[in-house]
């Protein structure tokens, strides 16, 4: 099991760090291990493991590393795990069809359809820029409601973080080699 944690992590360490390399920022390989390590314990111990990214963020944001790139370049490990596993879904059907019945082949289509759904909605935040700004302003009013001070500041810093990302998504997109560099090592 410590040898298959290590398979998983050492390839997502390097998926981070190649995209944060990518969008101008300076990280060791060793460091970026060390995210994974962060992201895998926190999702671990989280409800939903929910806990992973957010905490990934924390530490890369501690370490130096811009919110909107350490977010850009979660959300895109993200989608490439998500297309990997869904790949993998459909090559597993086919090769082991004669295994499957009527309640596995439900099971299967109700998983590709969930997980299709994630990659939809992670593909949307990382393009659409109106539900991304949707998403500051649903934060905001959330921050508003539990009275935080300095809110107009607050608000003023995530608008700067959200157009750094939408630089960085704008790079991203156009540049399909990093795409598909990451999609290979996942």
């Amino acid at each position: 099991s410590i040898l298959c944690m290590m398979v998983f992590l050492g390839p997502e360490g390097v998926n981070i760090r190649r995209t944060l390399k990518e969008l101008g920022e300076k990280t060791s390989l060793k460091n970026c291990i060390k995210y994974s390590l962060i992201g895998s314990f926190f999702s671990s111990i989280t409800p939903a493991a929910s806990g992973g990214q957010p905490m990934q963020i924390y530490y890369m944001h501690k370490d130096g590393i811009s919110v909107a790139h350490s977010t850009l370049a979660l959300l895109i490990n993200l989608t490439s795990m998500q297309i990997t596993t869904i790949s993998l879904a459909i090559f597993s059907l086919i090769v082991n069809y004669k295994f499957m019945n009527r309640v596995l082949i439900i099971l299967f289509c109700i998983g590709i359809f969930l997980n299709a759904s994630a990659l939809a909605m992670l593909l949307i935040s990382i393009i659409s820029r109106r539900i991304s700004k949707a998403l500051i302003e649903f934060v905001v009013k959330i921050l508003k409601f539990f009275k935080v001070k300095n809110l107009y500041r607050k608000k003023k810093k995530f608008l700067k973080e959200l157009k750094r990302y939408q630089n960085s998504a704008k790079y991203v997109k156009s540049n399909k080699k990093l795409m598909a560099k990451i999609f290979i090592t996942t």
